[in-house]
Parts: C-alpha cells; structure tokens; sequence
C-alpha cells in the first residue's frame, strides 16, 4: 500500500505540477545585418566616382561655328563636345541629348563613371584651332592622384560623312598611370535626333548597337522573360564598332588601329539614356608618355551607300531588310 501511494504522488506531480511551470524562454538569435535587395524595375544610378578631380578655374565658355559639306557645327569649350550638328542641305538638328550634353565623346576611367559621369564632362577645357577644321580641347586633371592631361582632337574634311576623333590620355606625373580595370571607355553621345518637336514619339526610337567579332549587335533596355534588369550590359571581344541609331540617322565610332576595342559596355536602364562605350585596354600609361586612340566617327542617314563609302563594314547598321528600307535624306 505504501508503495502503491508513492506511485500516485509522484505520477501526479509529473503531470499536473510540472504544466505549471512557466516556460524556459528560448535564446534570441543573434542579430543580423541585411541589406534589403533592389527591385528590377528600379534601376539604381551610381554615385560619381569620386577618385577624378578638376583644379578650379575662371575660364568662360567659348564656342567656335564651321561648316563642312555635309555638317554645319557649333562646338564648346564646356565638356569640349559639339552642341549641334545639323546635317544635310536640309539642316536636321541630329545633337538630341537627354542629358543635354550633346556630341561629348567622353574619356572614362571606370565602369561607374561610363554611367554617372565624372567632373570633367562639365568643366571648362582649354580650346586650340590647329586650323579652320581642326580643334583641340584638353584639360588637366586627377585621377586617383595621378595628374593627367585629356585631349580630345576633332579634325573634319569638306565633304565626307565623318570625321576623325582623336582621344588621349597624358600623364604628367612621377608614376605610372594604371586604369581601373586596365581600361578606357570613349563613347560618342547619351542620344541622337532628329530634334522632334514631341520627343514621347516612338517614331524615332533609339537603339544602341555595335559589331563585336564580326556580329551586329543590338543593346536592350530593362529586363526581359529571361533576363534581369540591369544598370549596364557588356559584351566583350573584337569591338570593331559602336554607336547608336535612329530610325533614320546613326552615330558610329570605329576604332582605326588594328587592336580595334575589347568589346562594349551600354547603359541597359529602362528609363535612361543609350550611353554606349568602346572597352579600350589601356593596362599602363608611363610617366611624361601620352596614350592615344584614333576614330573615325560616322554621323550620316542610314543609307546603305553612304556608309559604305565611310567604311564597308558599318553596313549592317542600317538595320534594315530587303523589304524595308529607311527614306533617304537629301545630304
């Protein structure tokens, strides 16, 4: 009996009083810190790269006006870029820039600044006239603490539907100047026109595009059934040349040495601009020795002959086929 008692007492205390302990509270995770993910549809713009810097100045804007055969010009010292460039007897305004920046044909020293730009696009350069249809600007400035010089040489001829761009990078100080990813990015422009008197018209949409080891190439903007949306797309290989299109006129730039460019980076956000750049390796550039890089920049209709007597290789950018052929513009 007494052990028959003993059962009961502990039986009862293990299922009625133990119920009424209150609960061991579990141990908080420890905290961590995330970083909430961006939206597709969102694209981000980058910060300006911080590492290039222009020495204040009190120089003013000056612009300079030639005509050639086919172009009538105005050109800036602000950016050293051409404000307008209309072409053909019947001067169609092609300097359409969202970002109001026209032809600027910008050096840039990393991906970031291909993107947001850096203080140099905006600066006032120093303008030389080598001669009537040859203009110099160039600009002193810091990157990464390497004292540079940057020219850009626009030389035009009377009646061809291009002209030749020459960009260079000066190094001026002790040390060897080492790009970020041993790279340059030139590119021609963020738009190109006609100047439409209603720009939401999708009569006149732009494409980036580009012939990389003999493929033409079109850039897309924003994601797709297969792709994420993304702030800028590259392709990498032979880049023989770039640039954008419109439904009539085109913006190209071919690279004239023979290493041409190591493929293409292009703004890819849905709502921005059809910045497209040339990769061009640029792994070192000595103290007191420039690094230079030769264009050829064809601003024309996109009529298959036209391009053809610029260079036979830039056809493919009419974008055409054999049913459709865009109308022609009196040159």
């Amino acid at each position: 009996a007494v052990a028959l008692s003993i059962a009961v007492f502990i039986a009862w205390d293990f299922f009625f009083t133990s119920r009424t302990q209150p609960p061991v509270p579990a141990p908080k995770p420890a905290a961590v810190q995330t970083t909430p993910d961006k939206k597709a549809a969102e694209p981000v713009k980058p910060a300006p790269a911080a590492e290039v810097s222009v020495p204040k100045s009190n120089a003013k804007e000056e612009q300079v006006s030639l005509s050639t055969g086919v172009y009538d010009i105005v050109m800036s010292n602000k950016g050293g870029r051409i404000e307008s460039l209309k072409y053909g007897s019947r001067k169609v305004e092609l300097v359409d820039s969202p970002t109001k920046t026209g032809f600027d044909f910008p050096v840039a020293f990393s991906e970031r600044e291909f993107l947001a730009g850096n203080p140099v696009q905006n600066a006032v350069w120093t303008m030389t006239k080598k001669s009537d249809k040859d203009i110099v600007f160039s600009i002193s400035a810091s990157v990464s603490g390497t004292p540079v010089v940057i020219e850009k040489e626009f030389i035009f001829n009377d009646k061809e539907h291009y002209f030749d761009l020459v960009c260079r990078v000066k190094n001026t100080g002790r040390t060897a100047f080492k790009p970020e990813n041993g790279s340059l990015y030139v590119s021609p422009a963020d738009g190109l026109g006609p100047v439409m008197a209603d720009p939401t018209l999708v009569f006149n949409m732009l494409s980036t595009v580009y012939n990389v080891d003999g493929s033409f190439e079109k850039g897309s903007k924003g994601g797709g059934m297969f792709s994420d949306a993304t702030d800028t797309k590259s392709h990498k290989g032979k880049a023989n040349w770039y640039g954008i299109i419109s439904r009539y006129f085109t913006i190209l730039m071919i690279p004239q040495d023979s290493d041409k460019a190591a493929g293409v980076i292009y703004d890819s956000s849905a709502n921005t601009g059809f910045r497209i750049a040339g990769i061009i390796p640029a792994e070192s550039i000595a103290p007191n020795t420039a690094f230079e890089k030769k264009f050829r920049v064809c601003v024309a209709e996109k009529e298959k002959e036209v391009l053809a007597a610029v260079d036979p290789g830039i056809v493919g950018a009419t974008d055409t086929s054999k049913w459709i052929e865009p109308l022609r513009v009196e040159a």
